[in-house]
């Protein structure tokens, strides 16, 4: 109880936020992830539409609770973890960058897929040891973190959960690192520029290394990889807003000239 006092605002927010996820259907990148039996765990790309990393699964025990109720925690996570990184790194001014954040088409676009991009967006809410296995589980959008961490904290203690994780991976998924990706370079909506813009990334990366700024490094990742799905941009445009608001709002403006561009050439 005492807990519960201490932490009551925060219990409430939950609590609401987890009752709202109720309302929106079952997303179509969780239903990647949802598992009825042991063995599906096991081999995970004999799942349709399974691309993913397998080891996240050590991040989603509530795979186990079933449909519904692990969809509606994944996306309380997802919601909470743009709320948490945009409090950390705006501090008082983090409701305009929830906001500004939370009516992109991008965060729409992965309220209603649900994909499980609260782990590594998280990651910037914990320690290295932890930040790195988070990063590592969806590495897509936000692994170029790891680069600055790394930086600050160069010793190899923080990377021991990292490598442990890696190696149980390959005790239980073999060579998983062989189907990671199938079927996702020619689909629709991939938006990754690469390799067109890697030059782009690699100014990004020195930026960010000269001035010591994770989240440069972060939004420098997508220039590197070679899928993205639109949904994926949340988290960087997150941490834009919550420290860079000229470029989130540009692309915030970006984003939904995109859209309406995109609806209209499908009408036409």
């Amino acid at each position: 109880m005492t807990i519960i006092r201490a932490y009551k605002y925060e219990f409430v927010i939950i609590i609401v936020v987890l009752c709202v996820a109720f309302i929106f259907p079952i997303g179509r990148g969780w239903q990647t992830w949802d598992v009825s039996t042991l063995s599906q765990i096991q081999s995970p790309f004999e799942m349709p539409h399974f691309t993913g990393m397998p080891f996240a699964f050590f991040a989603l025990p509530h795979v186990a609770l079933g449909l519904t109720l692990g969809n509606a925690i994944n996306l309380t996570l997802n919601i909470l973890a743009i709320g948490a990184v945009a409090y950390k790194f705006a501090g008082k001014q983090w409701h305009y960058a929830f906001a500004i954040t939370m009516t992109t088409p991008m965060a729409m676009n992965l309220l209603f897929t649900n994909n499980i991009d609260w782990i590594p967006l998280s990651s910037f809410l914990v320690a290295d040891w932890l930040a790195y296995p988070m990063l590592a589980m969806k590495p897509q959008m936000l692994a170029g973190a790891a680069l600055i961490r790394f930086k600050r904290n160069p010793g190899l203690s923080p990377l021991i959960p990292l490598v442990v994780m890696l190696l149980t991976s390959v005790v239980i998924w073999g060579a998983w690192w062989q189907h990671v990706g199938n079927g996702l370079w020619d689909i629709q909506h991939n938006l990754a520029p690469f390799p067109f813009l890697i030059p782009v990334g690699v100014f990004l990366l020195w930026k960010a290394w000269r001035e010591d700024d994770v989240i440069i490094a972060a939004c420098a990742t997508g220039f590197f990889v070679p899928y993205f799905a639109p949904y994926s941009l949340t988290g960087v445009h997150v941490l834009l807003a919550s420290r860079y608001r000229k470029a989130a709002i540009w692309l915030w403006c970006f984003s939904w000239w995109f859209v309406i561009i995109s609806a209209n050439r499908m009408g036409a």
